[in-house]
């Protein structure tokens, strides 16, 4: 698990929160040099990217939760004073 982690931390730092930047620079390439670049494979590759990052992260979470309950923040929510709220 703790090599999960750390692989998620390395994506995120290093794509998940370049995104806009990264889609940013693709639009004013693609305004600037029509049609000389393929703009749209590259946005087909970041969807598809964000798309398989989300699945990933989903079911490693719902897995978590399955595996390790007592560790879920989530689950332990529904206890205690304030479990009305919830």
């Amino acid at each position: 698990m703790e090599i999960y982690k750390r692989i998620i931390e390395i994506v995120d730092a290093n794509l998940i929160y370049c995104l806009i930047p990264i889609i940013l620079t693709l639009i004013l390439v693609e305004l600037i040099f029509k049609n000389r670049f393929e703009t749209k494979k590259v946005l087909n590759l970041i969807r598809w990217t964000i798309i398989i990052y989300a699945i990933i992260t989903w079911s490693i979470t719902l897995i978590g939760m399955a595996l390790h309950p007592e560790e879920s923040a989530f689950i332990n929510r529904a206890t205690g004073p304030y479990k009305i709220a919830y």
